[in-house]
């Protein structure tokens, strides 16, 4: 720092976690690797329709540290694994075995691929035909995100600290997989019926609590929880937008576009998508801040359409309720995520209380309900201190 040596850093394995120039180095030594594969090796071209349009062609695939080779001859593929060694050798890395696979027995770096175990590249399991055994990758996420939820809820977090943990350190393991394995929206909306079951064993969320309020924001009687279905909408939009700009000039980009329309993936289908689930008249007139505003306008459609539920978001619109400040004891207060959730359902539910007359005490006119005695003020023209009633 500043021309003075301020210490040294031993790098056993793989890359420093926490450096932002770690992956940068490793990126600028492997660079010359990539070279000459591309450049002394057959290489690969993506399916075409035309025979005499450009195409974008490889025999590898290479991620800061993490590299596949591929051929369509085995005798190809060992020199390519030769000429990897030779690399490594001479600039000081050495290939983590424990990690590697390959489909070929002769290789005795690396352990050998067979019909069950599979292999990751990128944290995604494949077999040995790269065919994604997508059912155990999403089981596996699962099972990571369940165990970094229960954990959380065991800390002395508030509500609001708690939610946004969950989301940072929990939901967001499945933002490493959208895009990168086809998932239908039936799949997304499964994935957070199973966070929301989990939030109820665990007492975060109690049923029947309206649901669809989990996910509004704090500011607007939320209480703030990602949804994965949301996200994945958000991040497959913006990553076929980018595909289909950048296609025109990079063919990288326009195989990938080319194969994910072949294979009919969600992700190309995305734009017509969100243009039937929200009612969006023209698809290409949707951004990421109006899909935004649709996805909430979405939540409190569903919130309308229910008779109980939709009775404390009535007066959401009018011009003299204050939401930000109705919303307090959400975005600022110092709950416990149990009490959270037992305030929330008293809201939703509006519940009656438990007695036989079922009439206010003060007004005679009205039904007993939360909803009611929490704003007696208005209703009642009464306040209620210390048991007495004392008129305005």
């Amino acid at each position: 720092m500043e021309g003075r040596r301020i210490g040294s850093v031993k790098l056993n394995r793989g890359i420093l976690q926490g450096d932002s120039l770690s992956p940068l180095l490793f990126v600028m030594v492997l660079d010359p690797l990539s070279r000459i594969l591309n450049s002394v090796f057959p290489k690969l071209e993506i399916n075409q329709e035309d025979p005499n349009m450009l195409t974008y062609s490889t025999n590898h695939l290479l991620f800061i540290d993490d590299l596949k080779i591929f051929a369509l001859k085995q005798d190809t593929l060992l020199k390519m694994m030769e000429a990897v060694n030779g690399f490594f050798k001479i600039v000081g890395l050495e290939m983590n075995s424990e990690k590697s696979a390959s489909n070929l027995e002769s290789l005795s770096c690396c352990k050998t691929i067979d019909g069950i175990s599979g292999y990751r590249y990128l944290g995604v399991l494949e077999d040995g035909g790269s065919n994604v055994l997508k059912n155990r990758v999403m089981d596996s996420i699962f099972e990571n995100v369940k165990k970094r939820i229960t954990m959380l809820s065991k800390t002395k977090l508030n509500s609001v600290n708690l939610f946004r943990a969950i989301n940072e350190y929990a939901l967001s393991l499945y933002k490493n997989y959208i895009g990168l394995i086809n998932i239908e929206p039936s799949e997304f909306d499964d994935i957070d019926r199973q966070i929301r079951q989990l939030l109820t064993s665990l007492r975060l969320h109690l049923k029947p609590a309206n649901k669809e309020r989990l996910y509004l924001n704090r500011k607007a009687l939320g209480r703030g929880l990602s949804s994965v279905t949301f996200k994945s909408e958000l991040m497959l939009f913006q990553f076929l937008t980018s595909l289909e700009n950048m296609s025109t000039i990079c063919l990288r980009r326009a195989g990938i576009l080319r194969v994910i329309k072949m294979n009919k993936w969600h992700l190309a289908m995305i734009a017509g998508f969100l243009s039937s689930k929200y009612a969006i008249i023209d698809k290409k007139s949707i951004t990421m801040e109006s899909l935004k505003f649709s996805q909430i306008q979405y939540l409190q459609k569903k919130i309308s359409s229910k008779a109980l539920h939709s009775v404390l978001f009535k007066c959401v619109d009018e011009p003299n309720v204050d939401l930000p400040a109705s919303s307090e004891w959400l975005s600022n207060g110092n709950n416990g995520p149990r009490s959270e959730a037992l305030y929330s359902l008293l809201q939703d539910r509006n519940l009656f209380f438990a007695s036989a007359d079922s009439l206010c005490n003060h007004c005679k006119k009205s039904k007993k309900t939360v909803d009611h005695m929490a704003i007696s003020v208005v209703k009642c023209s009464t306040v209620i201190i210390s048991g007495d009633t004392t008129k305005l």
